[in-house]
């Protein structure tokens, strides 16, 4: 992939499956001069989500030709609430 050339970044996967679950990266595209600052993800589940380790996949695709990659995120759930609270 040439340095200047700009990476796409989505969400690709998650195991085990979280149902409901919001993903959000900022930003979804990345120029070489952000390289270094990389992007945010952000994740917010249902309050019922079963506590538990889960495995998000992260798409980057760039480059002439296009090349992907992937890069795995661990999400570790610690409780159950029915009710929403932002920690």
């Amino acid at each position: 992939m040439p340095l200047n050339s700009p990476v796409t970044l989505s969400f690709n996967s998650v195991s085990p499956a979280l149902s409901g679950a919001v993903y959000n990266l900022v930003p979804t595209n990345l120029p070489q001069n952000q390289y270094s600052s990389g992007s945010t993800l952000k994740v917010t589940v249902p309050g019922n989500t079963a506590p538990g380790n889960y495995v998000i996949t992260i798409k980057g695709e760039g480059g002439s030709p296009t090349l992907t990659r992937t890069v795995n995120v661990n999400l570790k759930v610690n409780s159950t609430s029915p009710e929403f609270r932002e920690i």
